[in-house]
C-alpha cells in the first residue's frame, strides 16, 4: 500500500509539469496484461486532460495512439484476445479524439498541417494493422477490422476537411484581393477628382486675371442660373444636400470602424492579460506540488529507515528469544532430573514422562516470561516507529487537504484515478 501511495502521488505531480515528447519510433512501453498498465493510460488521460490547446491535444492524441499500435503489434502472438481488444478499443478514442480536436483549430494553415498528419497517420496504420491482423487469434480479428475500418474512416474525415479548408483559404485570399482592388481603385478615383478641381481653380484663376472688366465664368454661370426656373433651382439644392449627407454617412462609418477596431484591440489585450494570469496561477500551483512531493519523498525515506531499523531489531529480540527459552528450558530440565535422581527415580516412568511434558510446556512459558520482560526502554525502535507511521498518516491527509484547497480538478481525479486510504 506504501508503495502504491508513492507511486499514485508521483503520477499526479508529473502530469503537472512533465510534457508528452513525440519519438521519433514508437516504443510499447509498458504492455497491456501489465500491473503498471492502468497506471500508464492513467497517466495519459490526466496529461490529455490540462492540454488546453486543441492542436496540442489532438497531437498528444496521435502519439498515445501510436503507443497503443505498438502495444497490439507487440502482443500479437502471445493468444490474449482481451489485452488486444482493450488496446485498440484505446487505440480508436484516441483517434477519433485527433479528428475532433483537429476541427477546433482556428489558424487555418496549422489545421490543414494537423489534418495532413491525421491522414498520413492513419493510412500508415492501416497497414500495420493489416499485417497484425494474420498474427492475432481468431477472438481479437474482429477488434483488429474494427480498427482498420475506423482509421480509414478517420481518413476519409481528415481528406475531407483538408479540401475544405483549402477552398476557405482559397476564397479568403480573392477577398482580400478584391478588397485590395477596391482600395487602390477608390484612392486613384480621388486623387483624379482632386487634381481635376485643381486645374479649374487654376483655370479660373488665369481666366480673371486676363480679362478683369469680362464677367468670369462663375458669374456667368451664376446669371445664367437666375434666369432658371425656381424649380429648376430647388432641384440642385436637393441634389447637393443629398451629397452633403451621403458624405455624412461615410464619415460615420469611418467612425464605426475605428471604433470596432479599438474594441476588438481591448479584448485581445483583456483575453491576453487573462492567460498571462491562468499561467501564473498554474505555475504557483506546480510549485506548491513539487515541494509537496519533495517533503513527501523525505518524510516516505525517514519511514524506510525505520523500518530497516525495527526489522533489524526483530531479528535480535528473536535470537533473544531463542536464547532465552533455550536457556530457560535446559535450566528446568536440569532440575527436573535432579530431583529425580536425588529420589532415585531416574530411570522411572514417571520421570521421562515429567521430561516430555515439560518439552511441551516449557517453551510457551518461557515466551511469555521473555515478554514480559521486556519495556520501551529495551526496544525504544517500537515507539519511534509508531510516532513515524502516524506523522506518516497526518502528511497524507495535509497533502490531499492542499490538492484540494489548490484545484478543484485536482482533488477529483485524486479521488477518480487513484483512491488511497489515508
Amino acid at each position: 500500500m506504501k508503495k502504491l501511495a508513492t507511486l499514485s502521488i508521483l503520477l499526479i505531480s508529473l502530469a503537472f509539469v512533465v510534457p508528452v515528447q513525440a519519438s521519433a519510433a514508437t516504443n510499447a512501453g509498458v504492455k497491456p496484461g501489465s500491473f503498471f498498465y492502468f497506471f500508464d493510460t492513467a497517466f495519459e488521460n490526466i496529461s490529455l486532460f490540462f492540454t488546453f490547446d486543441s492542436k496540442n491535444k489532438a497531437k498528444k492524441a496521435l502519439e498515445y495512439a501510436d503507443e497503443r499500435l505498438a502495444e497490439v503489434e507487440a502482443i500479437a502472438e502471445e493468444k490474449n484476445p482481451d489485452a488486444v481488444k482493450a488496446a485498440i478499443a484505446n487505440y480508436e478514442s484516441n483517434i477519433a479524439l485527433a479528428t475532433e480536436k483537429s476541427k477546433e483549430v482556428e489558424d487555418k494553415g496549422q489545421a490543414e498541417t494537423l489534418l495532413n498528419s491525421i491522414a498520413d497517420n492513419n493510412s500508415r496504420n492501416q497497414e500495420v494493422l493489416a499485417a497484425i491482423l494474420i498474427k492475432v487469434p481468431d477472438e481479437a480479428k474482429e477488434a483488429i477490422t474494427q480498427a482498420i475500418e475506423a482509421s480509414r474512416k478517420g481518413q476519409e474525415e481528415a481528406t475531407k476537411q483538408i479540401a475544405e479548408l483549402k477552398g476557405e483559404i482559397e476564397k479568403l485570399k480573392n477577398e482580400v484581393a478584391e478588397l485590395k482592388k477596391e482600395s487602390n481603385n477608390s484612392q486613384t478615383n480621388e486623387v483624379e477628382r482632386l487634381k481635376k478641381e485643381v486645374d479649374e481653380l487654376k483655370e479660373k484663376q488665369r481666366a480673371s486675371q486676363s480679362a478683369p472688366n469680362q464677367p468670369t465664368p462663375a458669374v456667368q454661370q451664376l446669371q445664367e442660373q437666375r434666369k432658371l426656373e425656381p424649380s429648376t433651382i430647388n432641384n440642385e439644392a436637393q441634389k447637393l444636400a443629398e451629397e452633403q449627407k451621403r458624405q455624412d454617412e461615410l464619415k460615420r462609418q469611418q467612425e464605426l470602424e475605428r471604433s470596432r477596431l479599438e474594441e476588438s484591440r481591448r479584448q485581445q489585450e483583456v483575453v491576453r492579460q487573462e492567460e498571462l494570469r491562468k499561467r501564473t496561477e498554474l505555475e504557483k500551483e506546480n510549485q506548491l506540488y513539487r515541494q509537496r512531493q519533495q517533503e513527501l519523498d523525505n518524510l516516505i525515506n525517514e519511514v524506510n529507515r525505520t523500518n530497516q531499523q525495527k526489522l533489524a531489531t526483530e531479528q535480535e529480540y528473536r535470537a533473544q528469544e531463542n536464547d532465552f527459552i533455550a536457556t530457560y528450558c535446559k535450566k528446568k530440565e536440569d532440575e527436573l532430573n535432579n530431583n529425580f535422581g536425588a529420589r532415585g527415580l531416574y530411570m522411572s516412568g514417571m520421570r521421562i514422562k515429567a521430561v516430555e511434558d515439560l518439552k511441551i510446556t516449557c517453551p510457551t512459558e518461557a515466551r511469555n516470561l521473555f515478554n514480559a520482560s521486556l519495556n520501551s526502554a529495551t526496544y525504544p525502535f517500537v515507539v519511534q516507529l509508531q510516532n513515524m507511521q502516524k506523522q506518516f498518516r497526518e502528511y497524507n491527509q495535509g497533502l490531499y487537504s492542499a490538492c484540494s484547497q489548490v484545484s478543484y480538478n485536482c482533488s477529483i481525479y485524486l479521488d477518480a484515478a487513484f483512491p488511497i486510504n489515508f
